[in-house]
This record gives C-alpha cells, sequence and structure tokens, in this order.
C-alpha cells in the first residue's frame, strides 16, 4: 500500500520498480483519469473510483488471480483511509508492506508545482495532506515498512 502526498513519487516508484510478473499496479488516479473527463471536477465520480479501486485490489487477491504482488497506488495518509480500504477487501493479504513516501515538504511541494492541468495539486491541500501523514502499524495488518528516499529509492525497511 502507498503512503504518500501528491507529488512524493507513488505512482514513479511504481513504474520504475514493478517488475516482477506476478505483480499488478492498480492505480486509483488512473482510473479517475479514466472515468473523469477534462473539463469535469476531478471529484465528480469519487464513489465510482473508490468502488472500481476496491474491484480491482479484490479480483488481483482472489485466488484464481496469478498476482502474488498488488500495488495500491493512493495517497492512503492516515490510519482512517488505510482501514476504509481494507475493511473492503473480500481477502486477506498473507503479508501487507506500507511503502512510505518519508520525503521533505519543500521537495514534494517542487514536484508538484512541475504538473500540469489537473495533476497539479493546490500547495496548501499538499501541504495539510503532507502533515496528516501517519505512519502504518501493525495493528492495522501491517507486516513491514518500506522508507523511500527522495531519489526515489528505498531507504531502509522494518519489519512489524
Amino acid at each position: 500500500i502507498m503512503i504518500g502526498a501528491p507529488g512524493s513519487g507513488k505512482s514513479h516508484f511504481v513504474s520504475t520498480h514493478l517488475k516482477q510478473k506476478d505483480a499488478i499496479w492498480i492505480s486509483r488516479d488512473a482510473i479517475r483519469y479514466s472515468l473523469v473527463s477534462e473539463d469535469e471536477d476531478y471529484f465528480s465520480k469519487e464513489d465510482e473510483v473508490v468502488r472500481t479501486f476496491i474491484q480491482y485490489i479484490n479480483e488481483a487477491l482472489s485466488q484464481a488471480s496469478p498476482y502474488q504482488y498488488i500495488y495500491a497506488d493512493a495517497t492512503h495518509l492516515s490510519k482512517k483511509s488505510r482501514k476504509q480500504l481494507l475493511s473492503q477487501l473480500k481477502i486477506k493479504p498473507t503479508s501487507m508492506v506500507g511503502i512510505y513516501f518519508d520525503l521533505p515538504l519543500e521537495l514534494i511541494q517542487q514536484r508538484n508545482a512541475q504538473r500540469t492541468g489537473r495533476e497539479r495539486v493546490p500547495a496548501h491541500i499538499v501541504e495539510k495532506m503532507y502533515r496528516s501523514m501517519e505512519l502504518p502499524t501493525k495493528e492495522e495488518g501491517f507486516t513491514d515498512i518500506m522508507f523511500v528516499g527522495q531519489n526515489n529509492e528505498i531507504v531502509r525497511g522494518m519489519s512489524l
């Protein structure tokens, strides 16, 4: 489960680290962009976006699925947001890793400022989201945390 503010590099990380043949990348933004046209409000179909995101994850967790690794790409900043996701999973994962983007706010703001169109998030929203980030815990069901640094590399990990 990816955990990071907008502009922290979650999608970039997955796109550069997705090497396993038995892995799938499920991106809430990709789903949103497939459903919402450029002239529509970004959150106009949020219920459908979330439903589809959960559906894809549940399909990937099913016994018929060939995937051993599932990258759930969304901000997942708080325990509450992760609980909403995890409570809707029909099959509990055998292990769950939080990939936590441990970057300075200034760098995230710079990256976000380079985005264009609806991908750019207002700076004050990015800051608010950044300040709300909570580390994943064993109590949530996480087995490990990987910390991602400024150069999109795993800088450390820990078992919970």
